[in-house]
Parts: C-alpha cells; sequence; structure tokens
C-alpha cells in the first residue's frame, strides 16, 4: 500500500508517518523509491496510537518497539517487558493525577479568595449629585434637574433628567444617556470580553497597548489631576481609565463618554469590581451631543478615538469639542499614525489626512497646544491580521502610535 492510501486510511497526514519513519518506529519497505506499506505496518501504526493514546512518549514508545523488534522476544518475556513498561506509566501517571489534584486544590482555594474578594468589594458607580452642575441640556443648555429617580450613596442610579425645553434624559444603571439611537456594537461584551480581546489581538498590538499605558503613567505629574474635570471620548473598554483609575483623587470628576452602551456597561462593570470610589459620569452620547456645560472641561482624553473617527471621516475630531474646554485646557492623546498606506488599503485617500503625523502635528499646533511631552512608538510592520477586533489595516502597510500630552 503506497502511503496516500496508507495515511487516508488512518486519517493521519503524510508528514506525520514519515516523521514515526524517521524516528524508526515505523519501518516500511522500499519499493521503486516509494514506500510500501503492509499488513505488518499497519500493526505497528496500531500499537503506535495505541500507546499514545495512555499517555506515552514518542521516546518510550520507541524503546518499547525497537526491544520487541530487536530482542526477537518469546511470549513470557515480551509480557514480562510491557508489563514493566505499563506499570512504570501506571506509576507515572498517579503520580501526575495526584500533583493535579494537589493544583486543583489550590486553585479552588485561589478561586474562593477571588470570589470572597469580589463581594466584599464590589460598589455601584451612578451618577454623583455633587457633580450635577456639570451637566447641560446639550440643545438648549439649560441644566438638568432630578425630574424622577432612585438616589444611592449619593448618586443617581436609575432615573431621569429634564431641562427647561423639556426633554429628558434617561439613566439606567448609573448611565445617562443621551442618543436616541446608541450606537450598535458588533462585538458581545460578555464578563470575560477583555480575555477574548487578548486571545484574539496580536502579540505586538497588545505590547503597544501596555506601552501607550505606561507613557501616560508615567508623564502625568502628580496632583496633575487632582481637582479637575477630565473628558475622555470613545472610552471603549476602558483602555486609558483603567490604568489611571487609582490615580483619580477624591475631587477628580472623570466624564466617560462613547456611543456605544454596551461598551459603556462593560467598562463601569470593571470598575465597579475595583471597590474603589471615584466621582465617574458614565455618559452615552454622540460628541456632538454631550450634555455637559460649555467651558467646564480642564483635561480632554482623546486616546485613540480621534484616529478610529478618521478610518471613516474627514476632520479632526477633538475641533468640535472647543466648546467643552477651558482656555487653558490641557490634552492626553494617543493617534495611530499610517506611515505606508496600500493601494488597497481600508482607508479611502480622502479620509487618511488626520492618520499623518505631520497634519497632527499641525493641527494640534493650530490648536493652540503647546507640547510638554510626546513620544512615538516603533513602526510596526503589518504581515497579516491584527486580530478579531482590530481590522483597519491590510498586509504591506505600516503604522505606529503617536502619544502626546500638551497643554494651552
Amino acid at each position: 500500500m503506497k502511503i496516500g492510501n496508507f495515511t487516508e486510511n488512518n486519517n493521519l497526514t503524510k508528514d506525520t508517518i514519515r516523521y514515526y519513519i524517521s524516528l524508526g518506529i515505523l519501518n516500511p519497505k522500499k519499493i521503486n523509491n516509494q514506500y510500501d506499506f503492509t499488513e505488518n505496518d499497519q500493526k505497528t501504526l496500531n500499537q503506535i496510537l495505541r500507546l499514545k493514546s495512555l499517555k506515552f512518549t514518542l521516546s518510550e514508545i520507541k524503546s518499547i518497539i525497537l526491544t520487541k523488534r530487536l530482542g526477537n522476544l518469546d511470549s513470557k518475556t515480551s509480557s514480562y517487558l510491557y508489563k514493566k513498561y505499563y506499570l512504570e506509566k501506571s506509576k507515572e501517571i498517579k503520580e501526575e493525577i495526584e500533583s493535579l489534584r494537589q493544583m486543583d486544590k489550590e486553585l479552588n482555594k485561589e478561586i474562593g479568595n477571588l470570589l470572597s474578594q469580589e463581594d466584599n468589594s464590589k460598589i455601584k458607580i451612578g451618577i454623583p449629585l455633587n457633580s450635577l452642575h456639570l451637566l447641560r441640556c446639550p440643545f438648549c443648555q439649560s441644566d438638568l434637574g432630578i425630574y424622577k429617580g432612585s438616589i444611592e450613596d449619593n448618586q443617581i442610579l436609575e432615573g431621569v433628567l429634564r431641562c427647561h425645553c423639556q426633554k429628558e434624559y434617561l439613566i439606567k444603571d448609573g448611565i445617562l444617556i443621551v442618543s436616541d439611537t446608541p450606537f450598535e456594537s458588533r462585538y458581545d461584551y460578555p464578563e470575560d470580553f477583555l480575555l477574548s480581546y487578548i486571545n484574539n489581538t496580536r502579540d505586538e498590538l497588545l505590547e503597544n497597548v501596555y506601552k501607550n499605558s505606561a507613557w501616560f503613567s508615567n508623564i502625568i505629574p502628580n496632583n496633575f489631576l487632582k481637582n479637575k474635570t477630565l473628558l475622555e471620548i470613545g472610552s471603549g473598554i476602558g483602555f486609558f481609565l483603567n490604568n489611571i483609575y487609582d490615580n483619580l483623587s477624591e475631587d477628580t470628576t472623570y466624564i466617560s463618554v462613547d456611543l456605544n452602551l454596551d461598551s459603556q456597561i462593560f467598562l463601569k462593570k470593571r470598575l465597579e469590581r475595583k471597590g474603589i470610589k471615584k466621582k465617574i459620569i458614565f455618559i452615552c452620547s454622540d460628541v456632538e451631543e454631550i450634555p455637559i456645560k460649555m467651558n467646564s472641561v480642564d483635561i480632554l482624553v482623546d486616546y485613540l478615538t480621534s484616529s478610529n473617527f478618521s478610518f471613516r471621516n474627514r476632520g479632526f475630531l477633538i475641533e468640535n469639542l472647543e466648546k467643552y474646554l477651558k482656555k487653558n485646557s490641557a490634552l492626553l492623546s494617543g493617534y495611530i499614525i499610517f506611515e505606508k498606506f496600500k493601494k488597497n488599503s481600508r482607508i479611502k485617500p480622502d479620509f487618511r489626512k488626520y492618520l499623518i503625523l505631520k497634519n497632527i502635528e499641525t493641527k494640534l499646533f493650530e490648536m493652540n497646544y503647546k507640547v510638554l511631552s510626546q513620544k512615538q512608538l516603533p513602526s510596526f510592520f503589518i504581515d497579516g491580521e491584527l486580530g478579531k477586533y482590530e481590522d483597519f489595516t491590510v498586509p504591506g502597510e505600516i503604522i505606529s502610535t503617536y502619544l502626546y500630552f500638551g497643554k494651552r
């Protein structure tokens, strides 16, 4: 029987059979420079597969087969040697089982500790009552008052805010919803979404996310966030906020805005599990309709959101936010930079302007920001897909990340 038929009959690849031959555990004859597999070869392969199913290594299998092949053993001797091999493997497996039992015991202990910590530390995050002065109707700029609601621990968890023009805005599970049609997410956001993101994203991109976070942590001066109002647009699943959360002081107000309600719910749950109370206002709205007071924001956070906007739009997104910013506001931002576009790029030529570094630098200068610190991470050549959740490049393109900290 030729190798093609032999592999097909046994549901194995030719590479596997050739590897077994190279190890010397399969020894078919060669006729006209082609392997010819006999009934004895099939019996040997059956033995190999049987021993593998019993957790014998290929090295151990080789010893067993060569012992039988070279020793020309009688049935009693053969039985004795096989019994010896099997007893040794049985002992090894029992020791492994005991080791696994101990590991399982330790894992269950750790799981119990983690569950206990979750139960003891979980808090609820809602709209803080002492931050209502920052909220305004996005259409008439009137104050927003509590029309009805559920208040717990000085924050609104469920309810309705109403302005003088009679527009009403729902607060659901601590999130202020302004948009009538929240963004429809392409993905579900289960509890383990972060794990799914990590497992389905290229390591190089994940390393960049970590480096970005570390850079921002290092360059933000001590007490810089104290008594400040921060506005983050496009918070997503919270790579930026989650990283600086512990550094927010009691008098810092952080406004997290995203049109994707599902990602806001996911992020809020992540922060609630930290068990540390901060003044966070979660808002589901478009950047054109953020329900906050004019000239109230000290620090604008734009972590890759302008870049995501530029994938499908013209213009520089944060120009639309000028009305919310104080004259001396600061900017913490990160931008995806394309150093090379391919002809089949997913980014249309009309939308590429603010994915090019010099154009971003020029625009930030025109907006009167002065650089306090900046960094461009090393270039990244795209040789395949970035991952399930990152689909903005094609192979052959070159990208990097530009990190910026500036102040007016």
